[in-house]
């Protein structure tokens, strides 16, 4: 099983794997069945402007796009943070800790603001272990973004023995830069988001996770057929939509392609991760899930989250991508094949999710959570024709 970056829409949660090499999703400044990564955690409007990035990788419950948040969930004055906040601060060289509140909470960790006389940080703590190897390889990357673009996101902070993670108070976490960040907006300025994702598109760095499933294989027919049959059995409410979406989805699936130029990709580029800033501009947070895609199929999955709808705005994000260099080019329908195959998965996932005898009745309302959000911005082969008309695919 592999969990994928969830994509955060409407505040989901994204899947996470604990492979190494499997796409993981959101982090600070700010995901389970996503690339499976590290744990995923989301912006937490609620919260003062927060930058959540968390390591998003395909996991068994498939990626989310809500992720929960810490609604009351209380926060600490100095005489509460031992030992956890003084052995991150301590660890991390980020002063003398003051305060410590909850940002946000995935499936697979949680994000914390820990402010101290230095300034604010975001701290991400994983449920699940990640290796340091693997950690390294997802901050290498970011680290490269920041020096070959002006492309701001949340900068990574290293311990002070120079390693990505650290033990603190018997939790695993990381660290970032805090940043001010906005909820998403997916009518946010087209061109500022097409000049960002081709800067990105362009930055040349190595090496690189490989391909994962999560990006480029479908469900398959006899799965979807099955997962419809035992929700229907089961009497869950969204039973009947699912039934009715089923044909849809392997049709969408007989278009994947295999992904043909390869290169590092951020690979969870949805609005949730391309977000505003309180001082303006956008910050691209969650890298946790990078490693080999096509560009093509990356700009694709953006292309559709911000524009679908507006033939203005996906002539404006796609030209200004060209303008800036971005390699890659939506030709056909199977450029669209890396939006295809995380659609299914996210299904997929929220399907196994409310089927799981495990699942608490939390579980279940958070799986009917991800199908509303589905079913309210389906994707179909309509309307990847229709941007492809738009700009002459």
């Amino acid at each position: 099983d592999h969990i994928h970056p969830g994509i955060y829409r409407y505040q989901t949660c994204r899947p996470v794997t604990s492979n190494p090499g499997t796409p993981v999703r959101r982090h600070f400044s700010s995901s389970d069945d996503t690339p499976r990564h590290l744990p995923q955690l989301t912006f937490n409007p609620k919260a003062e402007s927060s930058i959540l990035s968390g390591p998003t990788l395909p996991a068994k419950t498939g990626a989310l796009r809500h992720s929960r948040v810490l609604p009351g969930a209380a926060s600490f004055s100095v005489g509460d943070l031992d030992p956890f906040a003084d052995q991150v601060a301590e660890t991390f060289g980020l002063g003398a800790p003051f305060d410590l509140q909850p940002a946000a909470r995935g499936e697979q960790g949680q994000v914390w603001r820990l402010s101290s006389d230095q300034g604010s940080f975001a701290v991400k703590e994983s449920f699940e272990p990640q290796s340091e190897s693997d950690a390294a390889a997802d901050v290498a990357f970011q680290e490269a973004v920041l020096v070959q673009t002006q492309v701001t996101l949340p900068r990574p902070l290293r311990a002070n023995t120079g390693s990505v993670l650290a033990m603190a108070d018997g939790r695993q976490v990381r660290v970032y830069e805090w940043v001010d960040l906005l909820p998403a907006d997916r009518g946010f300025d087209a061109v500022d988001v097409g000049q960002t994702i081709g800067a990105i598109h362009r930055v040349s760095h190595q090496p690189v996770r490989p391909v994962h499933p999560w990006y480029t294989d479908p469900v398959g027919s006899s799965a979807w057929h099955d997962l419809s049959r035992r929700l229907t059995e089961r009497g869950a409410p969204f039973a009947d939509a699912f039934s009715a979406e089923v044909p849809m989805l392997v049709a969408l699936e007989a278009l994947i392609e295999t992904p043909g130029n390869l290169q590092n990709c951020h690979r969870d580029l949805f609005a949730d991760n391309v977000l505003p800033m309180a001082r303006g501009g956008i910050c691209v947070i969650d890298w946790e899930n990078c490693g080999l895609e096509d560009p093509s199929h990356e700009l694709g999955v953006v292309m559709f989250d911000f524009t679908v709808g507006s033939p203005e705005r996906s002539k404006q994000l796609y030209g200004s991508y060209l303008e800036t260099g971005g390699p890659g080019r939506l030709t056909n329908r199977g450029s669209f094949s890396m939006l295809i195959a995380q659609f299914g998965h996210f299904f997929e996932s929220a399907a196994k999710e409310w089927l799981d005898p495990r699942s608490s009745d939390t579980d279940k309302e958070h799986s009917i959570g991800r199908f509303d959000e589905l079913f309210g911005t389906p994707l179909t082969i309509d309307r990847i024709d229709e941007l492809l008309d738009v700009i002459g695919g």
